[in-house]
């Protein structure tokens, strides 16, 4: 029968419902973790009233569909399944709706180097090192693989949301993020903090700027199984469970640096949000050009460092570019240095990343979190 139908059929026994039948309205996403690996029977679990989404190898688990009014509370108890947690909504930070679109400019403006990378020192550390041989996943709504001021920087993507698809932006917001890390410096448009890294797209939120948890798993398992350094999260979920923390933490127990957005919560009591929230993440915050932190940038105790993200300029969709607002901008400005860290500090473990980005931030008056730094993030 395989150790998920016999898991299932357990599950089944427990939980009164899981065999009717019901529409998509009567049904909830649950991410089961199995003590064994599983082996999943599809048509058995639609038997069932219930439907397999799909396998998660870095959890050794499955994503289901089943029955809402089903208490799923009880199945951690059930023999072969070691928990059962909701597959949370993620959602990017700043996505259409949440940020502010000051200005519209083309392939034909001269370059800009937008005002996030002086603020950050970045130009100054340029002399030691722009990125080269660091790959970094943008994990969000995809990037517009033709823009000439990206398309030269990208390397190879993943679908998460359509398998074997081109992991392209129908949103904007993962463009935007791409162009902050590493833009090309060349005589037009903008120039990113990195701009010698390697982008991989992976394409986890919709073009609302939606996903959810276990999409963002796989996206981690696909980063974990192809080598990325530096993983940039400008997403997150106001809540957490056991399945989000252990997939953070096996990607970095595999090396890979997690740099996540604080959120645009404000700053009314502790408001940062997942993955932020775990301690295996840069959790970043926002500053404005007066250095000091906008109303709508989350806080609290896990905050790492602070940077540029408010009226920042970068690429967007159809070769264009625009200026928005939002932690998630500012995320990618410590994306981009961790790679410059990665690549003068040669073995460099996450852990060790994020100590050394805090130690070299700057402290500003006023400020209760430091702003990172780029060249003495390189120099030191």
């Amino acid at each position: 029968m395989g150790l998920f139908r016999d898991g299932l059929e357990r599950v089944r026994r427990k939980i009164p419902g899981l065999g009717r039948n019901q529409g998509s309205e009567g049904v909830c996403r649950k991410i089961i973790v199995f003590q064994d690996h599983p082996d999943p029977d599809e048509s058995y679990l639609q038997s069932m009233g219930g439907r397999l989404i799909k396998e998660l190898p870095l959890l050794n688990a499955a994503v289901v569909e089943v029955p809402a009014e089903g208490d799923a509370g009880i199945m951690a108890e059930i023999p072969g399944v070691a928990r059962i947690d909701d597959d949370l909504q993620i959602h990017a930070y700043g996505a259409l709706g949440c940020c502010l679109w000051h200005c519209l400019r083309d392939k034909q403006s001269p370059q800009t180097v937008p005002w996030g990378l002086q603020a950050v020192e970045a130009e100054r550390a340029w002399e030691y090192t722009r990125g080269e041989g660091i790959s970094i996943a943008v994990i969000d709504t995809g990037i517009d693989h033709t823009h000439p001021d990206l398309k030269d920087n990208l390397g190879e993507g993943y679908n998460v949301l359509k398998p074997g698809s081109a992991p392209d932006d129908d949103n904007g917001h993962g463009t935007h993020v791409a162009g902050t890390i590493a833009a090309i410096d060349n005589s037009f448009g903008v120039v990113g903090v990195a701009p010698r890294a390697r982008v991989h797209a992976v394409k986890s939120l919709d073009r609302f700027g939606n996903g959810f948890l276990s999409d963002l798993i796989e996206a981690l398992d696909w980063c974990v199984s192809n080598g990325i350094r530096v993983v940039n999260m400008s997403l997150g979920s106001p809540e957490g469970n056991e399945s989000f923390h252990e997939a953070i933490k096996r990607a970095y127990n595999a090396g890979v640096v997690l740099v996540a957005a604080a959120g645009n919560e404000g700053g009314v009591g502790d408001t940062v949000g997942y993955p932020a929230r775990y301690p295996e993440t840069i959790a970043v915050s926002a500053i404005d050009v007066e250095s000091k932190m906008p109303g709508f940038a989350s806080r609290g105790p896990d905050v790492d460092v602070l940077a540029p993200g408010v009226k920042i300029l970068s690429t967007w969709p159809g070769n264009q570019y625009r200026e928005l607002n939002g932690t998630s901008m500012a995320t990618p400005h410590v994306a981009g240095i961790a790679a410059m860290v990665l690549a003068t500090h040669k073995g460099f473990t996450p852990d060790q990343a994020k100590r050394h980005l805090r130690a070299a931030a700057r402290r500003v008056v006023g400020l209760g979190y430091p702003v990172v730094d780029a060249y003495k993030s390189i120099t030191t």
